[in-house]
């Protein structure tokens, strides 16, 4: 079969090439792949700059949907023609403290799919039977790819920020896992959504005032102070959302929230701060990392996929067969797209 092999990092070398097919063993589930979104890490990894890692050669593409081809002799609960998805994890070790209490995305032992194994961006891909969700009818392939994203935003703002209703968010970030936060604030009743972006992000923006922010601006300056004027509502808000990355989103935020405010800090930068976190302290606030998700955050999206509380029609810009995958990441890399959907062709 044919998948979007990376077989360097420095130089990167990625491109189209024939590998085996593969056979689940015992626990595993052999997916005949359907959709697979592109990641912003897998752009990371085009760039020669991923955080995660790779075991070389890899097929990337973590976030996927297809149909049940072949069980392993030991799983139950699945048969072939199940319309499922996977999550990202496809290995962790079952016997820490944090797998034992349900919180196996923090395993200290845990691998990704498509880092440490093959990835989505191919025609099949094996899954531990741990791992894989049914996607409800009423839900398309492509919007089942974008599961992935959408459960990182229900883990930031459903389950670990206090947003309520009547209260005010400023979201960074206008990417997939942004505008799934700013679908997650007004499901939790926000009065006042801001989603906020830098130039070239405008095309983002729209999206996010169609799918329930109040107000969207596209940022100029490089500062803290730069935004905070941009953005307005200095000392009035009640929790800031991170999806985009750089620190001095956290020093506006400093001076965005009320006090007691929070700030959820999914998107990460490597670079030191250079500026005081004193105001953590006078202010009294909270920052509240994320990172990725648990089988029942999982059953909760696709719940609520199926049910239409969640609609991510939206966010699906673009679809492309896996011989137009340098097509489809060049469209995420100039930002005219949100859910770029790759497929396979044999």
């Amino acid at each position: 079969m044919k998948g979007l092999l990376l077989t360097s990092l420095n130089p990167v070398k990625l491109s189209v090439s024939e590998i085996e097919k593969p056979v689940p063993g015992p626990d595993e589930i052999l997916i005949k792949v359907k959709a697979a979104a592109i990641c912003g890490t897998d752009l990371h990894c085009l760039q020669g700059d991923s955080t995660v890692g790779s075991s070389l050669p890899v097929l990337l593409g973590h976030e996927y949907s297809g149909i049940v081809e072949q069980i392993g002799n030991a799983v139950s609960g699945f048969k072939i023609g199940d319309r499922v998805t996977g999550e990202t994890t496809a290995y962790v070790c079952g016997e820490c403290t944090l797998c034992r209490s349900g919180w196996y995305n923090l395993c200290a032992e845990r691998k990704i799919i498509g880092y440490a194994s093959h990835g989505a961006f191919t025609s099949y891909i094996v899954a531990p039977k741990q791992f894989v969700h049914h996607v409800p009818d009423e839900v398309s392939f492509e919007e089942a790819a974008l599961t992935e994203p959408v459960c990182v935003a229900y883990h930031a703002v459903i389950v670990r920020s206090s947003l309520s209703a009547g209260q005010k968010v400023v979201i960074f970030g206008p990417g997939p896992i942004g505008l799934a936060c700013t679908l997650m604030a007004r499901m939790k009743g926000a009065s006042e959504i801001v989603v906020v972006g830098i130039q070239g992000d405008e095309d983002r923006l729209k999206v996010a005032g169609t799918i329930g922010a109040d107000r969207i601006t596209a940022l100029k300056g490089d500062s803290a102070k730069d935004w905070v004027e941009a953005i307005g509502l200095s000392g009035h808000v009640d929790t800031v959302v991170d999806a985009a990355g750089p620190n001095p989103i956290v020093e506006a935020a400093f001076q965005l929230l009320k006090p007691g405010g929070e700030i959820i800090k999914l998107a990460w930068d490597l670079s030191p701060l250079a500026f005081s976190i004193s105001p953590l302290v006078i202010r009294a606030y909270r920052i509240q990392g994320v990172f990725s998700h648990t089988w029942p955050m999982w059953e909760a999206v696709l719940s609520m996929m199926g049910s239409k509380k969640i609609d991510l029609e939206p966010l699906i810009t673009h679809t492309f067969p896996l011989s137009r995958w340098q097509d489809a990441f060049d469209i995420l890399i100039q930002k005219k797209g949100i859910g770029v959907i790759l497929t396979p062709e044999d």
